[in-house]
């Protein structure tokens, strides 16, 4: 399951709290903003952006602040366009921006949900809602109460595999939708990133990632043992850097990409489209981290030798699609995404 972004948490401490109305005036959009439409309304504010490897299709989790509703949204085109799933109502589950949801569909269409506080399987009509936090059974328990733990307060972050299994963070997993759980191999180096890991489950190899504090494991023997490959995601020399691209992984000895740094001092990239588009982003004109009058997009069809400019934003955070498609989050007018994809 991927979050193909700025690493909300982080970005929503410099920003600030979501939900505060009134705090300030819209800033305005920049003149570019004809590049740029609303994705449904401006009470949406979007959460993250997911691959299901299970069903082989991305999920947009959002929150309607006017009807107090997480939306569901799913695409059936590597992102390029978006249909409302499901909603999931708000009450006692303690949904915020600050703590956001996982949230996966999978066998029978059973719709899990977690946070830190809470772990929820609702049936596919949305009607039933059952506690995992007290409904289902840990079957080992390899590290005591340090296990028990771990499973009820730690990490939200799910995913699912073609098979079916559900994985919560890289610690446990489950093969009967929640009723009971095994204990995978913990791995201190993952466990240490806390919420601000990712996971993402491409052709049954899980990958966990966090692109800002540059760490990157995969396991091709479903979550059991992690191949360290943080030490390759670095540069290679002065002129070019190595990137990984978790869309495209689909072996457990992933080749990383060669990119060229940018004399435009692209930040960050983004990913890599089914084209073989490279898309980055710049913040600011001087690379000033998080600056939201001054992120610059960009696209580059040959591995960073040229870059393609394509429009700035005041937005806050960036959801990119491997169709080439950016979604973007805001405090302040909930969520935009670019008219065409970046090529």
């Amino acid at each position: 399951m991927k979050k193909l972004s700025l690493i909300l948490i982080l970005a929503t401490v410099i920003l600030g709290v979501y939900g505060c109305d009134g705090d300030s005036e819209p800033t305005e959009l920049p003149d570019n903003s004809f590049k740029i439409e609303q994705f449904r309304d401006d009470n949406l504010q979007i959460y993250s952006l997911n691959y299901n490897d299970y069903d082989d299709r991305y999920y947009m989790f959002a929150y309607d602040k006017e009807k107090h509703k997480h939306n569901v949204y799913i695409s059936s085109d590597e992102g390029e366009n978006f249909e409302l799933l499901l909603q999931i109502d708000n009450s006692g589950i303690g949904f915020s921006i600050m703590k956001p949801p996982s949230i996966v569909i999978g066998k029978d269409g059973c719709v899990f949900v977690s946070t830190k506080e809470k772990f929820y399987r609702y049936s596919p009509s949305l009607q039933e809602r059952t506690d995992l936090f007290k409904n289902s059974k840990l079957l080992d328990a390899p590290y005591g109460d340090y296990s028990e733990k771990f499973l009820y307060t730690w990490n939200n972050v799910l995913a699912i595999d073609s098979d079916g299994i559900i994985y919560k963070g890289n610690t446990y997993k489950s093969t009967d939708n929640g009723a009971t759980w095994t204990t995978m191999n913990l791995n201190p180096a993952i466990i240490s990133q806390g919420s601000n890991m990712e996971l993402l489950i491409k052709n049954n190899i899980l990958v966990a990632y966090n692109w800002l504090s540059n760490f990157f494991y995969i396991s091709s023997d479903k979550g059991e043992t992690w191949s360290d490959l943080t030490m390759q995601y670095k540069d290679i020399d002065s002129s070019y850097f190595a990137y990984y691209d978790v869309n495209n992984i689909t072996s457990a000895n992933p080749k990383p990409y060669t990119i060229k740094k940018s004399d435009d001092k692209i930040s960050n990239i983004l990913g890599i489209d089914k084209y073989g588009n490279v898309i980055g982003e710049t913040f600011g004109k001087a690379g000033k981290l998080f600056d939201p009058e001054k992120d610059y997009y960009f696209s580059s069809s040959n591995m960073g030798e040229s870059w393609k400019y394509h429009f700035n934003t005041y937005l806050a955070w960036s959801f990119y699609t491997p169709s080439g498609s950016l979604y973007f989050g805001t405090i302040w007018r909930g969520t935009f995404r670019s008219k065409t994809p970046l090529r």
